[in-house]
């Protein structure tokens, strides 16, 4: 049985890893799924396998890019009503070679500070759109 909460999911971090996994799970549940990501060559590829409705390409590190990416799916996809926030990188650090900061910042940038900022913004900007 699946949820009538909602109908259809932003999920983003979804060209790959477990983002492709939630997506391909609910698209298989019967629910409608587009797909987020920084890479648009990875989104095109996955969105086409799994049978995701399209996809949208975000870099959730990047917070300047929020508004006009947010405006740009409640355009696009007015029908979305519910975000998984998943997106997340990792980064292969070798701490006794003495890893390097950038890789470190911005993996910090993306699962964390992303995240933290990101959320409630998309959140607060989706929400006249979704309810």
């Amino acid at each position: 049985m699946t949820s009538q909460l909602w109908n259809c999911a932003l999920v983003t971090g979804g060209g790959g890893g477990l983002g492709k996994v939630f997506a391909q799970s609910l698209i298989k549940r019967g629910k409608k799924v587009y797909i987020a990501g920084r890479t648009e060559s990875n989104l095109a590829k996955t969105a086409k396998e799994i049978g995701a409705a399209g996809y949208f390409v975000v870099d959730v590190g990047n917070i300047s890019s929020l508004p006009a990416f947010v405006e740009k799916v409640t355009k696009e996809a007015p029908e979305i009503d519910c975000l998984l926030n998943n997106a997340g990188i990792q980064k292969p650090l070798n701490f006794e070679k003495g890893a390097d900061l950038n890789a470190i910042n911005e993996e910090i940038s993306t699962n964390i500070t992303g995240l933290v900022r990101y959320t409630p913004r998309s959140s607060l900007l989706l929400l006249p759109h979704v309810i």
